[in-house]
């Protein structure tokens, strides 16, 4: 069987080998070597926070619930089960003790919504409020108190808008100009003979336009088309302005919701100026009661499901453990029931370590720190369920050594023997390649 120490022996004669050298005394000189395991440790915890409260009801409002009922009648599995029956891992329900029937001295306290004053605190008795949509000034808010709005076409002042308030159009034909082209030639003032000589429109006399026929040249006017000749709006038939809709009637410039008082009857009180709650009498019957002088009550209680991962990584270098292939142990159960409800205790802190043991682990101060990590992530109202262990142990071999009186090392790490290493000796990139294909070639 190869112990650890022919199995350094052997992989520095392959490295020595691999620069081109028989034995590693041709190499350099070996000054250490050693051997470790470095560990990569992930560590899952559940846990339940469990929260108690008292509930009420006036007089026999509850049902009842039977039996005593307790959360040590439960175990862990049948509280897990109950929880994840329900959204987000939470389930509620009684804790201990049936309904139980108290009785209340108190009938009768001072109304929380007037302070015990009986007046309306919206009003404060006037029974009436400002107005919400004029804002106590009575005035429609369209047209602002006159009753009337403009024309949104003219703008208000009356006219057409095509003929600015004349009532006169354009003449169709010659769109105002008071001349038309040419029919003769067409507006070009030339025409063209048989014989193919262009000369003078005796028409036009070579302007290429004519008096316009229709208007006798702008002297002859026509109604505007929009308004037909009057000259006014007509949207609004020349008066600029419409009455008001919105008013409260006949167009006055009132609001239409306060009628033009400013005011409107309190919507809370309904215009009678008392407390809504207490109708003016200062109190109102006791919450818990209800003004009976009986009430009932029960515990409830709250299970809320946790889980979170804490880790430690040992490094080569700048890298991670993780990132190099080693012996991985999954699974590793350790569960913690105990019906008293404590939160992390000591003896489950050994536990741990002794679970660590057991796995081969050696607990440095990196790992004990971890296990004080999570010893301080429980509160006061938590129980710890169980936790699972995942550990990636790799062997790693340093080698240290001597090349041309200048000290050299690298790590072997991992069951793929990856070479790690700050700076090699000064060789070719062919000896280079054959070194890294040794080293991380597979068993």
């Amino acid at each position: 069987m190869e112990t650890i120490k022919d199995r350094n022996k052997n992989l520095l004669h392959q490295f020595a080998e691999a620069v081109g050298m028989k034995s590693i005394s041709k190499f350099g000189t070996a000054t250490k070597i050693s051997r470790s395991d470095k560990y990569q440790l992930k560590i899952v915890g559940r846990w339940i926070s469990i929260k108690t409260e008292a509930k009420e009801s006036p007089k026999d409002k509850l049902e009842r619930i039977g039996d005593r009922t307790n959360i040590d009648d439960y175990g862990f599995d049948e509280l897990l089960e109950k929880a994840e029956e329900y959204t987000y891992n939470h389930y509620r329900g009684i804790l201990s003790g049936s309904i139980e029937t108290h009785n209340c001295n108190i009938l009768k306290v001072t109304c929380p919504n007037c302070k015990g004053s009986g007046i309306c605190p919206e009003c404060v008795g006037e029974k009436r409020t400002t107005c919400p949509i004029c804002n106590g000034d009575g005035h429609c808010i369209n047209c602002g108190g006159s009753g009337k709005v403009n024309c949104t076409v003219c703008g208000g002042d009356g006219l057409c808008t095509e003929c600015g308030g004349d009532g006169e159009g354009y003449c169709f034909e010659c769109e105002g100009e008071g001349e038309v082209d040419c029919n003769s030639c067409n507006g070009f003032g030339l025409y063209t003979l048989r014989s193919g000589r262009q000369v003078t429109c005796r028409d036009c006399h070579g302007s290429g336009k004519i008096i316009c026929p229709h208007c006798h040249g702008g002297n002859r006017t026509f109604p505007c088309d929009n308004c037909g000749g009057s000259g006014e709006c007509p949207q609004c038939d020349g008066r600029g302005d419409f009455y008001c809709r919105q008013c409260d009637h006949h167009h006055n410039g009132k609001c239409n919701e306060c009628h033009g008082s400013g005011f409107v009857t309190c919507h809370e009180c309904s215009g009678n100026g008392k407390c809504y709650k207490c109708e003016g009498s200062t109190t109102v019957k006791c919450p818990r009661c209800n003004g009976t002088g009986k009430y009932q009550s029960f515990i409830e209680y709250n299970i809320k499901l946790t889980d979170d991962k804490w880790e430690y990584d040992d490094k080569i270098l700048d890298k991670n453990i993780s990132d190099f292939k080693g012996k991985i142990i999954k699974d590793l159960l350790l569960r913690y029931n105990n019906n008293k409800r404590t939160n992390y205790s000591e003896d489950f802190n050994k536990a741990i370590y002794e679970r660590l043991d057991l796995m081969g682990v050696e607990v440095n101060g990196n790992i004990r720190s971890l296990i004080e990590r999570i010893k301080k992530s429980f509160k006061k109202d938590e129980q710890l369920l169980d936790l699972t262990f995942e550990l990636q142990k790799t062997d790693v071999v340093f080698v240290e050594y001597l090349f041309n009186n200048k000290s050299y090392s690298f790590y072997i790490a991992g069951f793929n023997n990856e070479l790690v290493y700050d700076e090699l000796p000064s060789l070719s990139q062919r000896t280079l390649t054959k070194i890294k294909n040794i080293f991380n070639r597979k068993k």
